[in-house]
């Protein structure tokens, strides 16, 4: 297998010209990867540690919550789990769009659309960061790649519409211009209402 992407939780491997293996990595490679990402960490042990545990945990939450609902594959890269390995459709990561997609506008709708739509399954993924969490498939729809970073609790997502997260994300911050920051936050205001997640919140579970 050849390896193409690492993440926080998992890394990545080709094993066909359309599918992907996800295998969760060793805390050590984790450890790594977040003194990487926050080198405030280096004097902050203690903090490293109850990060670490908090992300796995996360993990395992994620996952458990994701099996338990029969969230169609086609939103999820056709999504298939072995306790925590996932097998996967290659996806196109939104960041490799980025910042000169031409059809910025509809992209953001769709990607919102999905989010509405995932909503219906009782599911939100939390720190909304399009660039690295969100692919399009072969298809040019806009799908949820990553599955390590899920909430289950509409009080918890009320509480994200509240502060409007997805402003705050890395995403928004780092991979758009000022610009596509305005139209974006838009389209988010238009479609994560809280009355739409009111109304709509695990509808499809009781199917």
């Amino acid at each position: 297998m050849k390896k193409i992407d690492s993440g926080l939780q998992y890394d990545v491997y080709e094993i066909s010209r359309n599918r992907v293996l996800k295998i969760p990595r060793p805390n050590f490679a984790m450890i790594r990867t977040m003194l990487i990402w926050w080198p405030k960490y280096y004097f902050r042990p203690f903090k490293l540690i109850k990060e670490l545990r908090r992300y796995n945990l996360l993990l395992n939450d994620s996952i458990r919550g994701f099996k338990k609902r029969k969230i169609p594959r086609s939103l999820t890269g056709n999504s298939i789990l072995n306790g925590k390995v996932i097998r996967q459709d290659k996806l196109i990561p939104l960041k490799d769009l980025m910042p000169d997609y031409g059809n910025f506008k509809n992209l953001f709708q769709d990607y919102a659309k999905l989010i509405v739509e995932l909503w219906k399954y009782g599911v939100q993924e939390i720190t909304f960061n399009f660039a690295v969490n969100y692919g399009i498939n072969k298809k040019g729809k806009v799908v949820l790649m990553d599955l390590g970073e899920l909430a289950f609790d509409k009080e918890e997502v009320a509480k994200y519409l509240s502060y409007k997260k997805w402003e705050r994300c890395y995403s928004f911050r780092h991979n758009l211009n000022k610009k596509q920051k305005i139209i974006y936050s838009k389209i988010m205001e238009k479609n994560l209402t809280l009355k739409k997640l009111n109304s709509i919140w695990g509808s499809k579970l009781k199917d």
